[in-house]
């Protein structure tokens, strides 16, 4: 999923038709048969969007669900490619995380990165589920806003921000390099005003958890 127009769409998307464009100008009033000239002038808008299309299934991640309890708020993080946790396999081409209450997941699976389709979900005792909506945090006014947001969503609801965030930690160059994703279930208020300390200690808890993991059952 692209919101706006990001880096990586300009790279991947507008540079190549600005080239496209170009070289056909190029071509046109160059001495070139008119034969050639209609021949590269067709050829690329077949196989530019077939290349394109090949491209980015090869680089899409299998959807994934995220199952969250209900009522939970906070920060929640999956460890990856530890050995020493269970893999998910995917259920009907999906990939789905069940979240525990402490928010904290450990999985022995490679994280892959690419275009994304994810869900989260909030499930109650019952196993029913209900969506949470992916929350963007550009959207909401600030006093640094350069452009508002005449559609600012309210700062009560309950979503899912920072989602599709990847990344790593490692306490030192020498040690153990922990592959996590990560993502903030809450409201905007809640995001705005995540308590610093709380945040710290979450990061040590769960580096800790992943190290117990790995001491219990060896790397």
């Amino acid at each position: 999923m692209l919101i706006g127009i990001a880096p990586g769409t300009i790279y991947f998307y507008l540079l190549p038709v600005i080239f496209l464009i170009i070289g056909l100008i190029i071509i046109w009033i160059s001495r070139t048969a008119v034969k050639k000239k209609i021949f590269w002038t067709i050829f690329p808008i077949f196989t530019i969007p077939s290349l394109l299309f090949i491209w980015r299934q090869i680089n899409t991640v299998p959807p994934e669900e995220f199952l969250i309890p209900e009522n939970f708020k906070g920060r929640v993080s999956i460890i990856y490619e530890l050995n020493c946790a269970p893999e998910i396999k995917k259920i009907d081409g999906k990939i789905i995380y069940m979240i525990p209450n402490g928010g904290i997941l450990l999985i022995s699976n490679k994280l892959k990165s690419g275009f994304i389709n994810q869900k989260y979900y909030f499930v109650n005792n019952n196993g029913n589920k209900s969506e949470i909506p992916q929350m963007d945090t550009r959207d909401f006014n600030e006093e640094w806003t350069l452009e508002k947001n005449p559609k600012e969503p309210s700062r009560k609801i309950v979503g899912v921000f920072g989602w599709g965030s990847l990344g790593n930690y490692a306490e030192s160059v020498s040690s153990q390099k922990y592959n996590y994703q990560e993502f903030f279930i809450g409201s905007y208020n809640d995001l705005k005003f995540e308590d610093f300390k709380e945040s710290l200690h979450f990061d040590s808890l769960k580096i800790q958890k992943a190290k117990d993991c790995e001491k219990k059952y060896g790397r």
